[in-house]
């Protein structure tokens, strides 16, 4: 089967019509192999068909170890939770034989370890015992329903107010733009931390995915 053929279809296709309703964009030629971020190399592509693409891509590229990895994401999420469990086997066996013998830099162990020195699990070392003593009690204070309503409302209103955020897969592919971190939280199904994280750049990525306010 040409599979460069029927990719080929379907980026002709997408070129030459205006898709309406839910869409996502897809880099022609994928970043991981010198793709621009250039709008001649961007293309607007139904769920589905971005799905078909990356499938095709590592049928045409099959030990490109970043195209099998971005095969196994679109295969794994829960966007494509209607994936069949014929192609999930294939993403996942494609995965293990790409990282077999694959190790990481000495350079990449080095910045890893050096990030994690000095960070203690337990009680915060900065906090002395003194600054301990003129904290308020945790236990003890008890606040009228009044009271936890308007801090409920507040919490809501922070999340419903906040800036937009847009999602990237682990190579920056644009994947889907959000109108609040709990919205996007939700319906990826992480933690909102775990994406303020990312939006602080306190981490990298939460739950497989880049995150970042929309400029």
């Amino acid at each position: 089967m040409d599979y460069q053929k029927i990719y080929n279809q379907i980026i002709e296709r997408a070129q030459n019509r205006k898709l309406e309703g839910y869409k996502e964009r897809h880099h022609i030629i994928p970043k991981c192999m010198g793709g621009s971020n250039d709008k001649s190399n961007l293309v607007e592509l139904t769920a589905r068909e971005h799905f078909l693409c990356h499938w095709l891509l590592y049928r045409i590229y099959p030990n490109d170890r970043k195209i099998i990895y971005s095969f196994w994401l679109m295969s794994s999420r829960r966007i494509y939770n209607t994936t069949s469990s014929r192609i999930y086997h294939e993403a996942k066996i494609a995965l293990s034989e790409s990282r077999k013998g694959y190790k990481q830099s000495r350079e990449t162990c080095e910045k890893r370890n050096a990030s994690m020195r000095g960070k203690k699990r337990g009680p915060n070392p900065k906090i002395s015992a003194a600054k301990k003593g003129k904290l308020p009690p945790v236990t003890g204070k008890k606040y009228s329903n009044e009271s936890k309503e308007k801090q409920r409302q507040a919490k809501l209103g922070a999340y419903k107010k906040g800036k937009t955020i847009i999602q990237y897969d682990l190579y920056n592919n644009f994947i889907k733009e959000w109108l609040s971190v709990s919205e996007a939280a939700k319906y990826v199904n992480i933690s909102v931390s775990g994406i303020s994280c990312v939006l602080k750049k306190k981490q990298k990525s939460a739950g497989g995915f880049v995150w970042r306010y929309k400029e």
